[in-house]
């Protein structure tokens, strides 16, 4: 083994050692507005999910499992800030789920729910 190689096998650890572990993490929810087992007025309203660490609008995805039992694929926003997801959707009264699966700029796919309540105006 050459002087040059035995140094690169003896800093690899080190290096290896810097990259913030933050790199290696999954994205994590923040937040939600709505928050989880909130109550909204039934209807048109916005989902704003702030996560840890930068997503992958283009390959996120959400979908609504409504009070009245339909599952429906929504849209996210194409713009934002690189750790949110805005959502749009119409939500009918009564107990409903928002389900989210986000994919990290890191490669992790991290999926969750926030239950809320819509009521009557």
């Amino acid at each position: 083994m050459t002087h040059l190689t035995r140094r690169h096998v003896l800093l690899a650890p080190v290096a290896v050692a810097l990259i913030p572990t933050a790199a290696h993490a999954h994205a994590v929810l923040l937040s939600s507005e709505p928050p989880a087992n909130g109550t909204v007025v039934a209807g048109a309203i916005t989902f704003i999910l702030r996560f840890n660490s930068r997503i992958d609008r283009a390959r996120s995805r959400a979908n609504l499992m409504g009070a009245n039992g339909e599952n429906v694929v929504l849209t996210i926003s194409p713009a934002g800030p690189d750790d949110t997801l805005e959502i749009p959707l119409i939500a009918p009264p009564g107990a409903n789920t928002l389900r989210w699966q986000v994919l990290a700029t890191d490669g992790h796919i991290t999926r969750g729910e926030v239950p809320f309540i819509a009521v009557r105006a």
